[in-house]
């Protein structure tokens, strides 16, 4: 009996560490830019309850944010500037109310 508890213990413990080792590889996040060495942070932006605007074709907002792609109902992008601030900024320039526009901090996977 403590023979195979033994043996199951074990198995457990290899199956974790060969887990461990297989995400720790196979994992590739979005590295954050730098440009004019300054740091750009990931975000998602969503829109729930409004048609999703054409974030590219604003001149203000491009000075501000990369897009990286195009989500279900928004974007991924790279901003210099912080979460709250972005927010604000799509609030202002698309007169959206605050759930109207979602900004989310996160890694990009690819």
């Amino acid at each position: 009996m403590l023979n195979w508890i033994l043996a199951a213990l074990f198995s457990v413990t290899v199956m974790y560490a060969l887990l461990k080792v297989t995400l720790y590889f196979a994992k590739k996040k979005t590295p954050s830019y730098k440009i004019n060495k300054k740091d750009h942070n990931n975000y998602f932006i969503g829109f729930s309850d409004v048609e999703v605007p054409d974030i590219r074709q604003n001149e203000i907002l491009m000075n501000n944010v990369m897009v990286k792609y195009n989500t279900k109902n928004g974007f991924a992008v790279s901003s210099k500037i912080n979460d709250d601030k972005l927010k604000e900024l799509l609030m202002n320039q698309y007169h959206l109310t605050p759930k109207q526009v979602q900004v989310t901090q996160g890694n990009l996977f690819i």
